[in-house]
């Protein structure tokens, strides 16, 4: 009678998954099903829910069915079911675990956990974030050159070809419209965890800048590292 530690896999991989989202952990809470509120099939029942802004909701539901659908499959349809385990020599019927849980309720609190707003101490006030887990991320890297410089353009143009032809960057978007400022907040806006900004010094020392959207931090890196170094960020 294994179905209770499977059942308890379950619940605890099912978290890690949601939290591998960059879902906040205190935003999650798991609440288990007393006896009186279990369903007339289940042997335990425990849901994931989420503090969405109206209170606590339902995000995933996991039950321990225990044998009560192969049983009910095998008396409606006078077939036997069970299975012959050889190390024991002995015949059960299979249990189930069910889980259940939706793409759009994942979507949704993914986004209103990744929503924020801060203030900031420069003359903008504040800057609107979508701080989306990079694995998920719809743009994973901006390339921005500093100017519309054609030796900028065509140097960040390169690099972007690049990257793409890595083959494993995901969307690699090229923005040179408005200042690298106004450029960053749309970047941060849609959740690119990744802005990298050529300037006229890249000609000399063939180095850019990676800006990190979280913490706008900045640091500079030669070109020849860069794919790697992005790769590292996103996928680890």
């Amino acid at each position: 009678e294994d179905s209770g530690k499977y059942y308890k896999e379950w619940i605890d991989s099912s978290m890690e998954f949601i939290l591998s989202l960059n879902i906040n952990k205190s935003n999650l809470r798991i609440r288990e099903h007393s006896k009186e509120d279990l369903s007339h099939y289940s042997k335990g029942t425990s849901d994931i829910e989420y503090k969405f802004p109206w209170g606590w909701a339902e995000l995933q539901g996991i039950a321990n069915r225990g044998s009560f659908d192969l049983d009910a499959h095998s008396k409606s349809a006078s077939k036997n079911f069970t299975i012959f385990e050889e190390s024991t020599k002995s015949r059960y019927t299979p249990h189930v675990i069910e889980p259940s849980i939706g793409v759009d309720r994942l979507l949704l609190i993914t986004l209103l956990d990744a929503y924020n707003e801060e203030k900031l101490e420069s003359k903008e006030g504040k800057r609107t974030v979508l701080k989306l887990s990079p694995k998920i991320s719809p743009i994973k890297i901006a390339i921005l050159p500093l100017s519309k410089d054609p030796q900028l353009s065509e140097l960040s143009k390169k690099i972007q070809k690049d990257l793409i032809n890595k083959g494993n960057l995901g969307k690699i978007e090229y923005d040179e419209t408005q200042s690298i400022g106004k450029r960053y907040r749309r970047q941060d806006e849609i959740g690119t965890p990744y802005c990298v900004t050529i300037d006229f010094e890249t000609i000399n020392d063939n180095s850019v800048t990676i800006r990190h959207r979280d913490s706008m931090d900045q640091e500079r890196i030669n070109i020849n590292d860069l794919s790697q170094k992005l790769t590292s960020e996103i996928y680890n």
